[in-house]
């Protein structure tokens, strides 16, 4: 069986369809109990950033610059929770598509190939702004989409704040003056996922 693959097209979506999404998920994980239990708080935050991004949509009407400045920020900020939460819902849905639909989230075709996915590669880890990396894969054939994760010395890994479905992306919210180490994988193929790259360490500034 193929594994669950969330799909990340929501990550491409405008505010006024990102908050649309975000409601829906609010919706189909508001005493979902499907996934056992949500991280603590994730709701109430998911809550809290839709609500920051409703106000946003709606200064920006009658605002100029700062106001579309803000819609973007508050626009991802609401993507970084959605990414956050379709991991989760991803990875403990029993690889039950039914369960996992009732997220609210989307599953991804993976049936472009009937092969499996190679392993991921890491190309280059370069500096961004203040605590960001700009990470890019090797192009892999029949990838649809790209997962981050990043840890600290012996810390366990975690996910990405910011993804999109591309082979580079900006891992944000970093900690500055450590050493970051960071791998990657791609969703498509026969299996779902290619297995996670070999870990690449980065100073982060």
């Amino acid at each position: 069986m193929n594994q669950i693959v969330a799909s990340l097209a929501f990550m491409k979506c405008n505010a006024t369809n990102t908050l649309k999404f975000a409601c829906g998920v609010r919706t189909g994980l508001t005493g979902n109990t499907g996934f056992g239990t949500l991280p603590a708080g994730a709701l109430a935050l998911l809550n809290t950033t839709i609500g920051n991004l409703e106000t946003a949509i709606a200064n920006k009407q009658t605002g100029g610059t700062v106001e579309t400045g803000i819609q973007k920020a508050q626009r991802l900020l609401v993507l970084s929770q959605l990414h956050k939460l379709a991991i989760f819902c991803q990875e403990n849905c029993n690889n039950d598509p039914t369960i996992f639909l009732t997220s609210g989230f989307d599953l991804a075709n993976t049936n472009r190939s009937s092969s499996e996915l190679p392993k991921c590669s890491i190309r280059t880890v370069k500096n961004g702004a203040s605590t960001q990396l700009i990470v890019e894969a090797v192009p892999m054939k029949n990838a649809r989409s790209w997962e981050a994760r990043w840890w600290v010395g012996n810390n366990p890994p975690q996910h990405a704040d910011c993804l999109k479905p591309t082979r580079k992306m900006t891992i944000i919210a970093l900690p500055s003056g450590q050493m970051i180490n960071i791998q990657m994988r791609a969703h498509g193929g026969s299996a779902g996922f290619s297995d996670w790259s070999d870990p690449v360490a980065h100073m982060c500034m």
